[in-house]
């Protein structure tokens, strides 16, 4: 398939989160499995590294219309030298918004933002185990990388609808008109 700019990573986005819902499928036919739990994990985190990529994508692709607004830190994750997966992603939203010039604040006051923090850890242990406990993931393990989940894919929805809203706005009113109706039509079929 080829990568057409938002259609691509419309795409992209599809076929990540099925991943991540047929490998939790496949896990409630075998609960016990190691090895679907690891291959859930997986799945997972190959969703919030493509959350990551697409939104830094953008920005690095029109960076020059922002780059006066960029902090240290969103340079860094820009030039692919933060390998920290927490400040990635936090950094990718933010950079994400000031391109687009909309406010977004992610909600890091959550258990699910907590979970994401301790998924991201049991995640590191399973691709770089020191010693077998460290690919043993636990039924607790399976939620918090659930929750981890649940959070980064909640808040890509709501970034996303803060850009719609946003652009929204921007449009005269009988275009908004128009553009609302159609989405009524698309959401009725």
């Amino acid at each position: 398939m080829e990568d057409n700019g938002i259609y691509g990573s419309a795409a992209l986005f599809e076929s990540l989160i099925d991943d991540v819902g047929n490998n939790f499928k496949v896990l409630e036919s075998n609960k016990k499995s190691q090895t679907y739990r690891r291959n859930a994990i997986r799945a997972v985190f190959g969703f919030i590294e493509g959350v990551s990529t697409v939104l830094l994508n953008e920005v690095i692709i029109k960076r020059r219309k922002i780059s006066n607004k960029l902090s240290s830190k969103e340079i860094k994750v820009l030039d692919g030298s933060e390998t920290d997966l927490v400040q990635r992603l936090k950094k990718s939203f933010t950079s994400y918004t000031k391109l687009h010039g909309f406010n977004f604040t992610l909600n890091t006051s959550s258990s699910g933002y907590d979970d994401f923090k301790k998924a991201k850890q049991i995640r590191n242990n399973l691709t770089h185990p020191k010693r077998y406990r460290d690919i043993e993931i636990s039924e607790s393990d399976m939620s918090i990388i659930a929750g981890g989940y649940l959070w980064v894919k909640s808040e890509f929805m709501r970034i996303m609808q803060e850009m719609i809203n946003f652009n929204l706005q921007k449009m005269q009113p009988e275009d908004r008109e128009a553009f609302n109706k159609l989405l009524s039509n698309e959401n009725q079929n």
